[in-house]
């Protein structure tokens, strides 16, 4: 990075930070979230200084990618608040205790159901808060692998519980 890109970043961020938490606030309704995906964005525009900066509109490629990175924090929001709700289903433990009787939380009874890698992979995502992306680095995955790994065991884990209640 030139110190022209750094002078200019650093001053573009200074001059804009507020104007695009604002602008990120109207998709996640929430401040905190709000700043949190501003943050990210402004640090892929340093990442990627010489395409933010080569920019003719680099207002609107910032404001894209808070847009992108929004949407992504929505899903994944989402996606772990149904997991989480799944896990503290007060119902989960009331299974048949002729199968069950050795299960005494959610997390055990997932763990029963799925494989060692499955299980930890759901447990950093959704129980340590891990990002999907720091989650994929650690299994050796892809981000999009990581996301489809997790899609298929909540399905396994929803075709499960429908059978078993």
């Amino acid at each position: 990075m030139t110190q022209d890109e750094e002078a200019f970043f650093e001053e573009f961020y200074r001059a804009n930070y507020q104007k695009f938490v604002g602008y990120a606030f109207r998709f996640l309704r929430n401040w905190e979230d709000a700043k949190e995906v501003t943050q990210d964005a402004f640090l892929i525009g340093l990442v990627k200084i010489k395409q933010f900066y080569a920019s003719e509109n680099r207002q609107g490629w910032l404001k894209n990618t808070i847009r992108k990175r929004a949407q992504n924090f929505n899903k994944v929001k989402i996606n772990r608040a149904a997991v989480t709700t799944f896990l503290e289903d007060p119902g989960l433990s009331l299974a048949a205790p002729d199968h069950y009787n050795r299960i005494d939380s959610p997390s055990a009874y997932c763990a029963e159901l799925l494989t060692d890698q499955e299980f930890l992979l759901i447990k950093r995502i959704f129980m340590e808060g891990e990002s999907y992306r720091d989650t994929a680095k650690e299994f050796g995955l892809t981000e999009g692998a990581c996301r489809k790994r997790v899609e298929r065991i909540i399905k396994k884990l929803r075709k499960r519980w429908d059978g078993d209640h």
